[in-house]
């Protein structure tokens, strides 16, 4: 091959290499800012050497250094050179015990926020959440003790709840961390205040009683689990009643109360205490067994009404049913499908359907047990069977709700008894 050749040949392949690019990046192969590449070493930490101190350069000690240095001023300066060493001394001596101090109350604020993490919670112990719930649990006084109140800062939570904690000598944990709170109440809402306290004692009841109208009074029969007695109470009516104009005196005053079917929400139930103490309603009644448990849940979720409020529990719901009926209680049962096609359908309720219109006139003449049953299952029909009216809310869209058949177990609650109690 001719020299022409072979230069031509090695100017084609230098051609090729600066085309073809490479199929593997190098990491350490970076580009500085004169476009040339770094160093693999570049990659490594830099160690900088100290620098030499003066006295070592001169290879002699550090005091020899400053005492020779030091040596001809005189005794003013000397004076003034030892007072700024002095006041440099106490410096380093306060920084060393302020240091000292704050290292030494952060080791104890930790060690605090670690304690605390470790409250155990005590299983005979209800933890009431919440500022409403904690605020009605202490005015209602129903619970047979308090033991302690967890709050995250005292000074701000309802000034009620101070004076409540002074006048019941309440032991108070303050600044307790979140974590803490939010154990103790399961991770519910809070507000930064918790209540330790015994769980609240429902009374039970076998029936309900006579009723006055004239002085809006009615009887209820509590059974005393201790000693297995029955005791009669009188309990009075809690609505208000406008007097009539043209009479010129007041209506009678009938007892309306709400029996609780197989509601194992505590939420809903919450909510329905809730709504039924704000519109009027004189008690609730739940089943002792299959209905959700009245604790801290159902206490926050009625905003403390649970607490104030009249409920009592049965342990014979058909029986207590039917005496309650002897004694002239009107029982209504509700339902959540009022559609033709399924009224027509269902024996039990054949003659009993009334609207919800009627309820005024009713609770206006006797006194009304209304019976709700749970969102699935709705009333039991045992329970309707025993029922002397059964009562519902029709949709009012046209052709129908769809897959939304029915109305939340509080919502219809809330309705039923504010037709109950106003017929708006």
């Amino acid at each position: 091959m001719s020299y022409f050749s072979r230069r031509q040949l090695s100017n084609s392949i230098r051609t090729l290499q600066n085309e073809i690019k490479s199929s593997v990046k190098l990491h350490h192969r970076q580009q500085n800012s004169a476009g040339k590449g770094t160093k693999f070493e570049k990659s490594f930490p830099s160690y900088e050497k100290k620098p030499v101190k003066i006295w070592d350069e001169q290879n002699i000690s550090k005091d020899e250094f400053f005492r020779k240095k030091y040596s001809f001023i005189n005794d003013k300066q000397r004076e003034a050179l030892d007072k700024k060493v002095e006041r440099q001394r106490r410096h380093r001596e306060n920084r060393r015990q302020q240091e000292n101090s704050e290292r030494s109350t952060n080791y104890t604020r930790e060690r605090q926020y670690t304690e605390r993490l470790k409250i155990p919670k005590n299983p005979l112990s209800e933890y009431v959440y919440g500022t409403h719930a904690v605020l009605g649990a202490l005015v209602a006084n129903k619970r047979q003790s308090f033991r302690t109140l967890y709050v995250s800062n005292f000074k701000i939570i309802n000034p009620l709840i101070r004076n409540l904690t002074k006048q019941f000598n309440l032991r108070v944990e303050d600044d307790v961390p979140r974590d803490v709170l939010n154990n103790l109440s399961g991770f519910g809402v809070h507000n930064g205040i918790v209540l330790e306290t015994r769980p609240l004692e429902i009374p039970m009841t076998t029936a309900l009683g006579p009723h006055d109208s004239v002085n809006g009074t009615y009887q209820l029969a509590i059974q005393n689990e201790l000693y297995n007695t029955i005791e009669t109470q009188e309990r009075e009516v809690a609505r208000r009643m406008e007097p009539d104009a043209e009479e010129q005196s007041a209506p009678p005053r009938y007892p309306l109360g709400l029996y609780l079917d197989g509601l194992m929400d505590p939420r809903n139930v919450g909510a329905i205490i809730r709504s039924g103490y704000f519109l009027g309603l004189d008690f609730v009644v739940v089943p002792d067994s299959e209905s959700a448990k009245l604790g801290p849940v159902s206490s926050k979720s009625s905003a403390g009404a649970l607490e104030i409020s009249n409920i009592f529990k049965t342990s014979e719901s058909l029986h207590f049913l039917e005496k309650s009926r002897k004694n002239g209680w009107v029982v209504i049962s509700t339902t959540g499908n009022m559609s033709e096609a399924a009224m027509a359908k269902n024996e039990v309720t054949d003659e009993k359907i009334i609207t919800p219109e009627d309820l005024h006139s009713m609770c206006s003449r006797a006194p009304v047990l209304l019976v709700m049953g749970s969102e699935g299952l709705g009333v039991r029909t045992n329970i309707m069977k025993r029922s002397d009216y059964v009562v519902g809310i029709k949709d009012n869209r046209e052709g129908g709700a769809g897959i939304v058949d029915s109305l939340n177990a509080s919502v219809a609650a809330a309705l039923l008894i504010e037709k109950c109690v106003n017929g708006r």
